[in-house]
């Protein structure tokens, strides 16, 4: 089975099928992805050591809406810091650096054809969901196509941060960076505020609640100095 359906019957019966395959397609970076597959990694290894947290001390508090919801607030910080980064890098590499851009002004805005599409894609399915209400009779049929796109559209989202390592190769970190780094103030926030978990032991709330932000920005900020020592900027 390919990209393409071979007729609108295989389309229905199929349609999961290629709704995750035509998500894949637009969302999955062309270069390489050893940033990515690390950053997953520690992604996994960090919700099986929460999971078993909540299991030890307080299985009565796991909310699995929580963990999705946190998981959604992710991706969309990844969406709004990818497009602030798309707009503000293709802005500035208009005269920036100087040697480059009196030669090519655009030399940089070529490299986001990816980027501009998996964001575009994104939009797209979450206008699609968003508008699926309004248009329940020509959307239901095709349920299981925008939902199977959906769910690898934030997968993908999350994975290869919207395709900006075909840009530069030290974006995907800058943007898990940015991403962690705010999700670290919003955390201290909250927890000046409400207070840690009561179910937790205090060393154990204060590990549950700043340990992965606090690992994502020490993984992106050492991916960052590796990329920049050997490609440079």
């Amino acid at each position: 089975m390919g990209l393409v359906p071979t007729g609108i019957k295989d389309l229905f019966l199929n349609q999961h099928r290629y709704g995750w395959r035509w998500a894949a397609w637009a969302m999955r970076s062309r270069t390489g992805r050893v940033y990515q597959r690390i950053s997953s990694v520690v992604t996994m290894v960090g919700i099986a050591i929460l999971f078993a947290t909540y299991m030890y001390w307080s299985l009565e508090s796991f909310d699995i809406d929580d963990i999705l919801g946190s998981f959604t607030g992710s991706v969309m910080r990844i969406f709004l810091i990818s497009t602030a980064t798309v707009v503000l890098l293709a802005a500035v590499s208009l005269f920036r650096p100087t040697s480059r851009a009196q030669v090519d002004k655009y030399w940089f805005i070529r490299r986001l054809g990816g980027p501009a599409m998996a964001i575009g894609i994104f939009l797209g399915i979450l206008g699609a969901i968003g508008g699926s209400s309004g248009a329940a009779c020509l959307i239901v049929p095709f349920l299981g196509l925008i939902i199977a796109a959906f769910v690898n559209t934030l997968r993908l989202a999350a994975a290869d941060q919207f395709r900006l390592g075909e840009a530069h190769p030290a974006l995907p970190a800058l943007v898990i960076l940015l991403s962690s780094l705010w999700s670290l103030i919003n955390t201290a926030v909250k927890t000046v505020g409400g207070g840690l978990n009561p179910s937790f032991p205090i060393a154990v709330g204060i590990l549950v609640a700043f340990l992965g932000p606090m690992a994502s920005i020490a993984l992106s900020a050492y991916e960052i100095r590796k990329v920049v020592r050997s490609v440079g900027i």
